[in-house]
């Protein structure tokens, strides 16, 4: 199904002249897209009986880096050519690359670039890997995932007004690691369709990122595209609905176990609001009536708690391991409901590591884990310091109520406490608005809006409350929120209501 509709995305069909083209598929695998390609090539030949075998050697090449995999699919194309009557080692021999798309230097101008990318995440990768891509391409960085590459290298490939469309992850359009990707999309290309199908099975087996299809053309931007947000039963009667659909030019269309719909693109490499028209509707709306959430009297900002490199020596249960003054109170999601948790704390309130010397039973403690300790990369790369912990201490925020969200989450649990917060939480803090209704309003739908337009979604809808995706959160001014909305929203938070919150965020943001 998903092979064949993005080869007519790209309009890679026998009745077109493709037999006088060139497709590239960058990562061939086992051959799932090469024998599509491969049969809609034969059936251009059949039309075109006057052209010989020999002519179709420089319309394919496909690459992969696993031998193995690479020897199964000549074998399959083998099987699908002598079926066509062709001597298939000539075209065997020019069409199938084995070697690393990445790094294989290539003179070759591509008319359609059409695959599924791998994705690998860049913690997954050897170093050394890492190291020749971020070299080797300029979207690329070391904490790049692999499949951002692909995108860059095949791109370059592509010959004016030729096509790209890969079906893979589509976070490069929502986080961090995609920032340069979106900048050199928007300055060169033209974004033109985005298929987003996360939890439609697409592929034989689960995955963590979700995939998407996306088309891309060389030629010059427009301002929108066709964005198609899947449900999870969507399947292959609903991909002819959506191709008669965009063959029709129709831009607003609501099927089923589809929506289809055209939204505005921001500009250079901001994040893309992704989501039902509803969501992107009011998000747009509210970001263009009132201020990014950092300037609506959240005086030190948004951050994330801090990580130690070894939790299971910094963290502890017991309030008389070390010096009581060496004990941090924590906020840890896993301890939330459990007797407090203290941070073995290596560092003193102006920022410099701890003297052990002047706290005997803190240097007894360290010394007890040094061997875990200096192993880990913070105290390699700085050995007079091997018992810090990886993250220093924000002092201001020592003794600050805080509001405190879970990275992870289908919905946003906000919780309020002067603990202060571990890695797995980020943390805002306002001088401004009152916490109890800033939190009330935090668990309310439409502020998830703005989380579930801009935000990396993971397995079963779960979102990610990340301090990138929550700056783009709109708030009214405190000022500007009447006495009666702030008291709801206040209530709300007290009972734990989110029906409340939602009554009484939706008049927050009513125009």
């Amino acid at each position: 199904m998903v092979a064949d509709w993005m080869l007519d995305m790209v309009g890679y069909r026998a009745e077109e002249e493709i037999g006088r083209r060139l497709i590239v598929e960058p990562s061939c695998g086992c051959g799932a897209f090469l024998l599509t390609i491969v049969e809609r090539l034969c059936g251009w030949k059949a039309r075109h009986p006057d052209v010989g075998w020999a002519a179709l050697s420089e319309c394919i090449r496909a690459f992969d880096v696993d031998e193995a995999a690479l020897r199964a699919t000549r074998r399959a194309v083998r099987q699908a050519l002598i079926q066509r009557g062709c001597p298939p080692e000539t075209l065997l021999d020019a069409w199938l690359v084995c070697g690393d798309f990445l790094l294989h230097d290539t003179d070759l101008r591509a008319d359609f670039v059409v695959g599924n990318p791998p994705y690998i995440r860049a913690t997954d990768m050897p170093a050394e890997k890492r190291k020749a891509y971020a070299a080797h391409l300029n979207c690329v960085t070391l904490g790049t995932d692999i499949f951002v590459g692909f995108y860059e290298k095949s791109l370059e490939l592509l010959k004016p007004g030729g096509a790209l469309c890969f079906i893979c992850a589509d976070r490069w359009l929502q986080n961090a690691y995609g920032k340069r990707l979106r900048g050199k999309v928007n300055a060169d290309f033209n974004l033109d369709v985005l298929v987003r199908m996360h939890e439609v099975r697409a592929f034989d087996e689960d995955v963590d990122a979700y995939p998407a299809v996306t088309l891309i053309r060389r030629e010059a931007r427009r301002e929108t595209f066709r964005f198609v947000n899947c449900s999870p039963a969507f399947g292959a009667d609903d991909v002819e609905d959506v191709e008669r659909a965009m063959d029709g030019g129709l831009d607003n269309v609501r099927g089923s176990r589809f929506e289809l719909i055209r939204l505005e693109k921001p500009h250079g490499d901001a994040l893309y609001p992704l989501a039902d028209a509803a969501t992107v509707r009011f998000v747009m709306s509210a970001m263009g009536r009132y201020q990014p959430i950092e300037k609506c009297g959240v005086a030190i900002g948004i951050g994330i708690g801090i990580a130690t490199g070894c939790d299971d020596v910094f963290l502890t249960e017991d309030a008389t391991l070390v010096e009581a003054s060496r004990l941090l109170p924590l906020y840890h999601q896993r301890f939330k409901d459990a007797r407090p948790v203290f941070l073995v704390n290596p560092w003193e309130e102006d920022g410099s590591l701890a003297d052990l010397q002047r706290h005997p039973r803190l240097r007894n403690y360290f010394e007890k884990h040094a061997d875990r300790l200096k192993r880990r990369y913070v105290a390699r790369k700085s050995p007079e310091a091997w018992y810090r912990t990886i993250d220093k201490i924000q002092t201001e925020l020592l003794g600050r109520r805080l509001i405190l969200l879970p990275d992870l989450g289908v919905e946003a649990k906000p919780v309020i406490t002067d603990r202060y917060p571990h890695h797995g939480c980020y943390w805002i803090a306002s001088d401004e608005w009152d916490l109890e209704a800033l939190v009330g309003l935090l668990m309310s739908t439409p502020v998830r809006r703005f989380i579930d337009a801009f935000g990396v979604k993971m397995r079963g809808g779960t979102l990610r409350f990340q301090a990138q995706y929550l700056r783009y959160v709109h708030l009214p001014e405190w000022k500007d929120v009447p006495d009666e909305v702030r008291e709801g929203l206040r209530t709300a938070f007290r009972r734990g209501d989110a029906a409340l919150a939602d009554r009484w965020a939706e008049r927050a943001y009513r125009p």
